[in-house]
Formats: structure tokens, sequence, C-alpha cells
């Protein structure tokens, strides 16, 4: 028979896209109830209307239907609190313990950025931004992860060519960019 301990382990499984840290770790998880074959998850996310929130809501469904054929699975989402939002970085920032003060995962993260690909030129009208959002596609095709950064003084045109019209919005450790339906994040100023 199924029980909570069980389902918070599957959750541990699913990772905040953004950050990259598990949702239980992160204490994103509110509540987990099990009756019988029927499951719910209560997922706290930090800002309403998160533009990740179906990737998240759909990786832990999945996650808890696996654990057993039948399983009437219900994920609902919330929005967190500010000692939630506060607790979770706490946690990102390595300070929850009160001991050692370490440094948080976030701290040179653009380390593991292997590579940056610029796409410019001097003249307007030449296919920049075409050229910018293709190589991006394709790359993700690829299963790379890809951020544009769309600097383009005559205004923004990645979103349009990617299809996105989300804007920004704050998170708890700064801005999450909006993706396109591929994954590609997307950052126009």
């Amino acid at each position: 028979m199924l029980n909570k301990k069980q389902v918070v382990q599957a959750l541990e499984k699913v990772l905040d896209p953004e950050i990259g840290r598990n949702i239980v770790e992160l204490g994103m998880v509110r509540e987990v109830k099990v009756v019988g074959s029927r499951v719910k998850v209560v997922i706290a996310l930090t800002v309403p209307n998160c533009p990740l929130q179906g990737v998240i809501a759909k990786d832990a469904e999945e996650k808890v239907a696996a654990l057993a054929d039948g399983l009437d699975v219900r994920i609902e989402l919330s929005t967190m609190t500010a000692e939630e939002k506060q607790r979770m970085t706490d946690t990102l920032r390595g300070q929850s313990g009160g001991g050692s003060q370490e440094q948080g995962p976030l701290t040179g993260k653009l380390n593991h950025v292997k590579a940056v690909v610029a796409v410019m030129s001097g003249k307007g009208g030449v296919g920049k931004s075409t050229t910018a959002a293709l190589l991006a596609a394709g790359l993700r095709r690829d299963g790379l992860r890809v951020g544009v950064l769309d600097a383009d003084v005559t205004g923004p045109s990645i979103p349009k060519l990617l299809g996105v019209d989300d804007a920004p919005v704050m998170g708890p450790l700064g801005i999450i960019p909006p993706q396109s339906e591929q994954g590609i994040k997307i950052m126009s100023i």
C-alpha cells in the first residue's frame, strides 16, 4: 500500500527547472495526502502564475503516478508565503543550518556555461535576430540548454520569432525569464 513517505521520495526527483534543485528540498511541497489510491499533492510556487507551473505540475504528476498502477493523482498549485520564500532563499544560500557559511549553489553559476555565441553586425536588416533564433532552436533541438539575450536597440524581435508573449517575472533569487515552447529561455532588453 502506498504511503506518504514513498510519494515524498518520488517528489524528490522533481526538479525546479529554473533553480535546478528538487521541490522537496526547496520546501515547495506543502502537503501530501494519500487515501487508498488517491494522492493529493499541494505544491507552492515562488510566484503566482509561474511560467514553469505546467512543467513542474506535469513532472510531479508523472513521478507520483509511476509509483503504482491505477493511482488518482491530483496536483494542486499555490503560491509561497513570504516566510516560505525566505526559507527557500536561506536553503539556496546555504544558511539554513546556522553553522558554516558555505557558498550557495548559485555562486559561480556562469562558470558552468560552456559556450557563449554572439550574433551581431553594425548594419541593420541583415537577419541577426532570425539567425540567433534559428541557431538557438537548433542547439535546443540537439538537447542543449539555451538562453537568448535580445539586446536589439530597435526593439525586441526574438520573443516574436520564438512565439513568446510572456514577460519575465521576479522570483526569490531574481528574474525568471520566459521560455519558448521548446524550452529556450529569453530575455529582451
